[in-house]
């Protein structure tokens, strides 16, 4: 008997149209292991708030059951704002000096504020 497709990964997938940019089952499990501790793609950025503001608290359980996804992982994904993530990080990256053009990098949050 072949396994079914749990219903969030249906539910993020059926979002992008670009089908050779559907997440996988494993994909997914490692997004929820894995958001707040490194870079994320843009169809990953997508993903999360697909999930935030599309799929069903239920599904969102099933999964977590299914694959044994921690309760602090599922917090840390339903929480996770990977666009204002991203502008904390560069905020950083000025206080850091690491960027010498602060206008620019302040004209580039800006826009994504705006996003």
């Amino acid at each position: 008997m072949k396994p079914t497709t749990p219903m969030l990964l249906l539910s993020a997938n059926a979002s992008i149209s670009d089908r050779s940019k559907h997440l996988s089952v494993d994909e997914l499990k490692n997004l929820f292991m894995s958001v707040g501790s490194r870079e994320l793609s843009e169809a990953e950025k997508y993903v999360i708030d697909v999930i935030q503001s599309e799929a069903h608290p239920q599904e969102v359980k099933n999964f977590q059951a299914r694959y044994h996804i921690p309760q602090e992982r599922v917090d840390t994904l339903m929480s996770y704002s990977p666009y204002t993530h991203e502008i904390q990080k560069r905020l950083e990256e000025v206080r850091e000096g690491k960027v010498e053009m602060i206008h620019k990098t302040l004209e580039e949050l800006e826009s994504l504020e705006n996003a």
